[in-house]
């Protein structure tokens, strides 16, 4: 089993050994936009996992952390309107 805080850390790590293109990218009218959501799936989905164990102080930093990198990511932006009404 992998607890939860083992498995940010390792999400941690691994985002941080990637270059993870500049947000700009994310308006252009090809294939970048769907590269910064699949940067940003794994930290919008430590969220989720933060959120449902209700530790939402971590679970904002993650899904802040997803809309860093795709400013555009609707679920992470709708998580934390979720987080705000807790």
């Amino acid at each position: 089993d992998v607890t939860l805080d083992a498995m940010a850390a390792e999400n941690e790590r691994l985002l941080r050994r990637h270059r993870i293109p500049g947000p700009e990218i994310g308006r252009r009218q090809n294939f970048d936009p769907h590269v910064l959501r699949h940067y940003a799936t794994p930290a919008q989905l430590v969220g989720l996992q933060y959120m449902t164990a209700r530790m939402n102080a971590e679970a904002r930093t993650w899904f802040q952390r997803a809309l860093e990198i795709d400013p555009g990511y609707t679920e992470a932006e709708a998580a934390l309107s979720k987080l705000a009404l807790r």
